[in-house]
């Protein structure tokens, strides 16, 4: 398929991306972007303006920001990781796609970024708070898990929803939850997810 450009950095939002370029066979070059130079390079800002990675550069020139549209362009292309249209698994991939982008992400990113919100003085409130409301949000995931957010066969949403809960995991967010646990497990051994890691760490030597 066709060759892409990625801009981006592990344990961010660009490991969606890696994982769906896996899937479906997709060739593309990875340029390494820090969290200071995806702020500051004129180029970059150019094309990007919210200053964050992902960004991806499509084969026609195109450039695409934003984790869940790349995601939505990717499966449309590729044709499979999304339930059939007017299915109701398709209506569950699309409320997921839409949460975990719209609210577990943006949690995540006050409790590991308080700094980018709020004074110092008020970060730890903020984490506090942060915390509460993600504890509701795992508990919502935990509740609605089958083997897989949409059912029992795998979707993009699934790869979306393991690459924030690895982040979690770190810091023990994960515990108590048993479907949520479970799900985890089964997807960290996942040969996408393995092999997408694999060719992180690789990176990460040169």
């Amino acid at each position: 398929m066709s060759n892409y450009i990625l801009y981006g950095r592990s344990e961010t939002g660009s490991d969606v991306v890696e994982y769906l370029f896996h899937e479906f066979n997709i060739d593309y070059n990875f340029i390494h972007v820090d969290e200071i130079n995806v702020k500051t390079n004129q180029e970059i800002l150019k094309h990007n303006p919210l200053g964050r990675v992902p960004m991806i550069k499509l084969s026609n020139g195109q450039y695409m920001i934003e984790s869940m549209n790349i995601v939505y362009h990717l499966v449309n292309k590729g044709g499979r990781l999304v339930p059939k249209s007017n299915s109701i698994e398709r209506d569950k991939f699309n409320q997921f796609m839409s949460f975990l982008s719209s609210s577990v992400y943006p949690i995540i990113l006050l409790i590991y970024h308080p700094d980018h919100y709020t004074s110092k003085n008020s970060e730890t409130d903020l984490i506090r708070k942060a915390e509460e409301i993600m504890n509701t949000y795992l508990k919502f995931i935990d509740t609605s898990m089958n083997t897989y957010l949409c059912g029992n066969y795998i979707t993009a949403a699934d790869y979306y929803l393991y690459m924030l809960l690895a982040w979690l995991d770190e810091d023990g967010y994960l515990r108590g939850y048993e479907k949520i646990n479970s799900f985890f497990n089964k997807m960290s051994k996942n040969q996408t997810i393995l092999a997408v890691k694999r060719i992180q760490s690789e990176r990460e030597k040169k």
